[in-house]
């Protein structure tokens, strides 16, 4: 029977309200501990690095750069420095230990580590491109720096293989390294621009290929993050605190650890488990577990591309690494391949914002139900521009490597050019060289006539040897002086463009009888010896200019001792020093310069220089006899 219902004077009934349970607050994901402990360590490893360089700088000789790069210098040219030491030992300590050099021993990384941290505090949380063929550059360039000169070294050239010869000092500790202006970019590229579009280890994952050689050699190492099954309550904190992008809770419960070589052992997954489930230990090989599982995977791997989309971007890296690989002269290669994956994740999610209905960015909402959002068209003009500046950048360089190709063709002599012996040029040899002029003022920046947004001090050093070609000396000079006032150029590159200033300046105060030539041939010299006091080339020149200048032959002397100062194996310097030593008065120094040069020489040449020194004592009327090695 259905209850009545009640009347306004039905009197109500008389209820008691039931306490309610107060809703639990989810528990805090445990932060790791080990993020301090990592961040010591690499602020240890910086104030190392700082150390090294001070070291160099106050006593002018340090050792080796510990960089993986100075390997190619041991493949190609057999010196076996610090830095292939290196590099060899972390890859055999990752084939034992995995991929533990990248997470505490990497300065990239912790530059990754602290621009994520920095986007954490402002409420952006990076979060990981995955894509399936992108993760393979890494290895191709880490092939292409490595392995490739080796292999076109045997099969297309007669080139022996290098002796290897150990070498682990230097004075030129920064000549393989880019300059100190593109620092600035190289930090917001491989830094904030890699976290913020590929994730919290987005240059690890894109583009280093030292990585590319760890990434392998960790699928065989034994040790590896392993799971203890009594404990794991599958929380999910240990993928949450990963600053590596491995899906850590995926991989334990398919295989009982992490096989994802890109696990760099930061041991944040190991720290922030609450139950302790996570450890370092030894276990089967990533190579071996994956070929003998038997169970199919719980977790189907999940990519943000389709495979039509994964080989249309593969062309985008490719094309966008060559368009800004040494652009104008000054783009590194570790920093082209930032660019090459920042901008094909930038032009990707442009075109995705143009096709799909909803699309975000981080916190931003760029499209939603096929709408256009404000931050959706700011992202568009913005992808844009960057479509249209590796457009540009692709352009340019297309047409630098032409001129510099029009440019090699007559096969000038530089020294013969500067010296003012300019050979004859054939039809072919002219047009060549004004075609390469073209297409350098061509890619010239905007303020000069051409298209390019920057100079290229490179293309400006060049240009020079094809103006002399030409004998236009004053298109030349003017060439070689904006390689010295440049910005980006290193203080070698600058104090060679000011010591061939200085040779035509030379050159015009022999062939016009001009004083103020000379005066100036000096000063610029004096200027190149400053601006680059350990190039020994710049002080030779010196001494053979003060002498032929102004036949100070003090001053000859004394430059030519700070040339075999910097180089006391070069044998000509040697035999130049002696003649001067000899209208100086002091035959001993003379036949100490003669014992020098044979004693550097190659045992072939010994011979012609022990006549020669004799030819040169006689000449000079030295009062002893002279016998090589008395």
């Amino acid at each position: 029977m259905d209850e009545a219902p009640a009347t306004s004077n039905s009197p109500r009934p008389r209820t008691m309200p039931l306490p309610q349970a107060k809703a639990p607050h989810p528990p805090r994901p445990p932060r790791s501990r080990m993020g301090k402990r990592r961040a010591a360590v690499l602020i240890l490893l910086h104030v190392g690095m700082a150390a090294h360089i001070a070291h160099w700088k106050l006593a002018g000789k340090t050792l080796t750069p510990i960089e993986p790069s100075e390997s190619m210098q041991t493949l190609e040219l057999g010196s076996l420095n610090a830095g292939f030491v290196f590099f060899a030992a972390a890859i055999l300590l990752t084939f034992i230990f995995g991929r533990f050099v990248c997470g505490w021993g990497c300065h990239i990384v912790a530059l990754q580590d602290l621009c994520g941290w920095m986007m954490k505090k402002i409420g952006i949380r990076p979060v990981a491109f995955r894509s399936r063929l992108l993760v393979y550059a890494p290895l191709v360039l880490a092939l292409y720096m490595f392995v490739w000169p080796t292999v076109h070294r045997v099969l297309w050239t007669d080139n022996p293989a290098p002796t290897l010869v150990a070498d682990f000092s230097t004075t030129g500790f920064w000549d393989n390294f880019a300059g100190v202006i593109l620092a600035i970019p190289f930090l917001i590229v491989c830094g904030f621009a890699t976290v913020y579009f590929l994730g919290a280890k987005g240059f690890c994952t894109y583009g280093c290929p030292y990585g590319g050689f760890f990434y392998p050699a960790d699928r065989f190492s034994p040790g590896k993050i392993i799971m203890n099954p009594d404990r794991c309550d599958g929380n999910g904190y240990c993928t949450a605190v990963c600053t590596s992008n491995v899906r850590v809770h995926e991989e334990i419960q398919q295989y009982g650890m992490v096989v994802d070589p890109g696990c760099m052992k930061c041991m944040d997954c190991v720290s922030a488990c609450p139950t302790n489930a996570l450890s370092f230990g030894f276990a089967t090989p990533s190579v071996i577990k994956k070929l003998g599982k038997r169970k199919p995977p719980k977790h189907k791997r999940r990519y943000d591309l389709s495979w039509p989309e994964e080989l249309a971007l593969a062309v985008i890296f490719i094309t966008t690494f060559f368009a800004t690989r040494n652009l104008y002269g000054a783009v590194p290669m570790l920093m082209a391949m930032g660019l090459a994956g920042c901008g094909t994740y930038i032009i990707w999610k442009t075109c995705r914002t143009l096709r799909a209905p909803n699309v975000r960015l981080h916190k931003w909402q760029l499209c939603r139900d096929g709408a256009f959002q404000p931050a959706g068209f700011g992202f568009l003009a913005f992808g844009t521009l960057i479509t249209l500046l590796i457009a540009h950048s692709l352009l340019i360089t297309i047409m630098s490597r032409l001129a510099i190709h029009d440019a090699i063709k007559p096969q000038l002599d530089r020294q013969a050019l500067l010296a003012g012996a300019p050979p004859p040029l054939t039809d072919a040899q002219r047009t060549a060289i004004e075609r390469a002029l073209s297409r350098f003022e061509f890619t010239a920046p905007i303020w000069r006539g051409g298209i390019g947004l920057a100079p290229n001090a490179g293309s400006d050093n060049t240009m020079a040897l094809l103006y002399l070609a030409l004998d236009q000396r004053d298109s030349a000079q003017a060439s070689l002086e904006r390689v010295v006032n440049a910005i980006g150029p290193k203080a070698h590159m600058k104090g060679q463009a000011l010591l061939d200033v200085a040779r035509i300046q030379m050159l015009r105060a022999r062939t016009e009888s001009s004083q103020a030539q000379a005066d100036a041939a000096l000063a610029t010299l004096e200027r190149a010896a400053r601006m680059s006091p350990n190039d020994p080339e710049i002080f030779e020149n010196y001494a053979a200019a003060l002498f032929q200048l102004r036949r100070d032959l003090d001053g000859a002397i004394a430059n030519m001792r700070k040339a075999l100062d910097l180089d006391p194996t070069h044998v000509e310097r040697w035999m130049r020093i002696a003649p001067l030593l000899l209208m100086k008065g002091d035959p001993d120094g003379a036949i100490d310069a003669l014992d020098q040069a044979v004693a550097h020489a190659p045992k072939e040449q010994r011979d012609t220089l022990i006549e020669r020194g004799q030819s040169m004592l006689q000449q000079f009327g030295a009062p002893r006899q002279w016998t090589p090695g008395e």
